[in-house]
Protein backbone atom coordinates (compact mmCIF):
# COMPACT_ATOMS: atom_id res chain seq x y z
CA UNK A 1 0.00 0.00 0.00
CA UNK A 2 1.19 3.82 -0.89
CA UNK A 3 1.58 5.95 1.52
CA UNK A 4 -0.55 9.28 1.45
CA UNK A 5 0.64 12.34 2.35
CA UNK A 6 -1.34 15.42 4.86
CA UNK A 7 0.20 18.81 2.98
CA UNK A 8 -0.59 22.36 4.40
CA UNK A 9 -0.92 24.38 1.26
CA UNK A 10 -0.81 28.27 0.97
CA UNK A 11 -4.41 28.94 2.10
CA UNK A 12 -2.73 27.69 5.43
CA UNK A 13 -4.97 24.39 5.88
CA UNK A 14 -4.08 21.10 5.91
CA UNK A 15 -5.58 19.08 2.30
CA UNK A 16 -5.22 15.45 2.01
CA UNK A 17 -4.69 12.59 2.40
CA UNK A 18 -2.86 12.98 -0.84
CA UNK A 19 -0.97 9.87 -3.34
CA UNK A 20 2.36 10.78 -4.30
CA UNK A 21 1.24 11.16 -8.14
CA UNK A 22 -0.54 14.37 -6.32
CA UNK A 23 2.62 15.40 -4.35
CA UNK A 24 4.51 15.58 -7.22
CA UNK A 25 1.69 17.59 -9.24
CA UNK A 26 2.04 19.97 -6.44
CA UNK A 27 5.55 20.23 -6.73
CA UNK A 28 5.74 20.66 -10.58
CA UNK A 29 2.75 23.53 -10.79
CA UNK A 30 5.32 25.29 -8.05
CA UNK A 31 2.23 25.03 -4.70
CA UNK A 32 4.52 22.93 -2.82
CA UNK A 33 8.31 23.88 -2.39
CA UNK A 34 11.36 22.93 0.44
CA UNK A 35 9.68 24.18 2.99
CA UNK A 36 5.97 23.42 2.34
CA UNK A 37 5.02 21.34 5.50
CA UNK A 38 3.60 17.84 5.64
CA UNK A 39 3.09 14.96 7.05
CA UNK A 40 2.24 11.10 6.36
CA UNK A 41 -0.82 10.25 6.78
CA UNK A 42 -1.26 9.00 10.48
CA UNK A 43 2.16 10.93 11.74
CA UNK A 44 1.61 13.36 14.50
CA UNK A 45 4.68 15.85 13.49
CA UNK A 46 4.60 18.49 10.48
CA UNK A 47 7.52 18.60 8.72
CA UNK A 48 9.02 20.39 5.60
CA UNK A 49 8.94 18.51 2.99
CA UNK A 50 12.59 18.37 2.11
CA UNK A 51 13.16 16.49 4.72
CA UNK A 52 11.48 14.08 3.22
CA UNK A 53 14.19 11.19 1.38
CA UNK A 54 10.99 10.64 -1.56
CA UNK A 55 10.38 13.69 -2.01
CA UNK A 56 14.40 14.70 -2.42
CA UNK A 57 14.29 14.41 -6.39
CA UNK A 58 11.37 15.67 -6.98
CA UNK A 59 12.67 18.85 -5.27
CA UNK A 60 15.77 19.53 -6.48
CA UNK A 61 14.78 21.27 -9.95
CA UNK A 62 12.74 23.37 -7.78
CA UNK A 63 14.68 26.31 -6.62
CA UNK A 64 15.07 27.41 -2.99
CA UNK A 65 12.43 30.15 -1.70
CA UNK A 66 14.31 32.75 -0.08
CA UNK A 67 14.71 32.62 3.74
CA UNK A 68 13.82 35.40 5.94
CA UNK A 69 16.34 37.37 7.76
CA UNK A 70 16.49 36.87 11.51
CA UNK A 71 14.60 39.28 13.70
CA UNK A 72 16.44 41.96 15.45
CA UNK A 73 16.87 40.94 19.38
CA UNK A 74 14.87 43.35 21.32
CA UNK A 75 18.40 44.58 22.96
CA UNK A 76 19.23 45.93 19.62
CA UNK A 77 16.47 47.96 19.68
CA UNK A 78 16.86 48.69 23.31
CA UNK A 79 20.17 50.16 22.78
CA UNK A 80 19.33 52.11 19.80
CA UNK A 81 16.40 53.60 21.59
CA UNK A 82 18.53 54.61 24.55
CA UNK A 83 21.44 55.41 22.21
CA UNK A 84 19.35 58.08 19.78
CA UNK A 85 17.68 59.70 23.09
CA UNK A 86 21.21 59.84 25.27
CA UNK A 87 22.20 61.90 22.10
CA UNK A 88 19.05 63.96 21.61
CA UNK A 89 18.74 65.02 25.55
CA UNK A 90 22.32 65.43 25.82
CA UNK A 91 22.15 66.03 29.67
CA UNK A 92 20.98 62.82 30.43
CA UNK A 93 23.66 61.49 28.07
CA UNK A 94 25.93 59.96 31.15
CA UNK A 95 22.37 58.16 32.65
CA UNK A 96 20.77 56.66 29.46
CA UNK A 97 24.24 56.48 27.44
CA UNK A 98 25.59 53.78 29.90
CA UNK A 99 22.72 51.23 29.56
CA UNK A 100 22.89 51.78 25.61
CA UNK A 101 26.58 50.83 25.74
CA UNK A 102 25.57 47.82 28.39
CA UNK A 103 22.34 47.02 25.98
CA UNK A 104 24.67 46.84 22.88
CA UNK A 105 27.32 44.66 24.29
CA UNK A 106 24.88 41.85 25.56
CA UNK A 107 23.01 42.31 22.17
CA UNK A 108 26.18 41.85 19.97
CA UNK A 109 27.18 38.74 22.40
CA UNK A 110 23.64 37.51 21.83
CA UNK A 111 24.01 37.35 18.63
CA UNK A 112 27.17 36.21 17.51
CA UNK A 113 26.46 33.42 19.74
CA UNK A 114 23.69 32.31 17.82
CA UNK A 115 23.38 34.39 14.08
CA UNK A 116 20.96 32.43 12.56
CA UNK A 117 18.36 33.03 15.36
CA UNK A 118 19.12 36.41 16.35
CA UNK A 119 19.89 39.40 13.87
CA UNK A 120 20.12 43.28 14.20
CA UNK A 121 24.16 43.80 13.89
CA UNK A 122 23.25 47.30 12.34
CA UNK A 123 21.34 48.33 15.31
CA UNK A 124 23.17 47.12 17.79
CA UNK A 125 26.55 49.51 15.90
CA UNK A 126 24.40 52.54 15.87
CA UNK A 127 23.44 52.16 18.82
CA UNK A 128 26.50 51.98 20.30
CA UNK A 129 27.70 54.62 18.23
CA UNK A 130 25.20 56.90 19.82
CA UNK A 131 25.73 55.43 23.03
CA UNK A 132 29.13 56.61 23.57
CA UNK A 133 28.50 59.84 21.88
CA UNK A 134 25.79 60.33 24.40
CA UNK A 135 28.50 59.44 26.81
CA UNK A 136 30.58 62.09 26.00
CA UNK A 137 28.43 64.73 24.89
CA UNK A 138 26.43 64.46 28.86
CA UNK A 139 29.81 64.65 30.07
CA UNK A 140 30.96 67.56 28.35
CA UNK A 141 27.57 69.20 29.15
CA UNK A 142 28.38 68.07 32.73
CA UNK A 143 31.62 69.57 32.99
CA UNK A 144 30.52 72.31 31.07
CA UNK A 145 27.73 73.51 33.81
CA UNK A 146 30.55 72.63 36.62
CA UNK A 147 32.43 75.13 35.15
CA UNK A 148 30.21 77.73 34.62
CA UNK A 149 28.88 77.02 38.31
CA UNK A 150 32.31 77.18 39.72
CA UNK A 151 32.69 80.65 37.59
CA UNK A 152 29.66 82.32 38.39
CA UNK A 153 30.04 81.73 41.99
CA UNK A 154 33.55 83.05 41.72
CA UNK A 155 32.40 85.77 40.12
CA UNK A 156 30.09 87.34 42.47
CA UNK A 157 32.52 87.54 45.21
Amino acid sequence: MQPTYEIIGTDNRAHGPEDAAAVCRWIREGRASHRTMARRTGEETWRPLATFPEWTGPLRGQPLPPSQPPRATGMAVACLVLGIVSLVFFPLGLVLGVPAVICGHVAWGAIRAEPKLLGGKGLVVAGLITGYLGIVVGALSLLGAVVMAVSIYLGFR
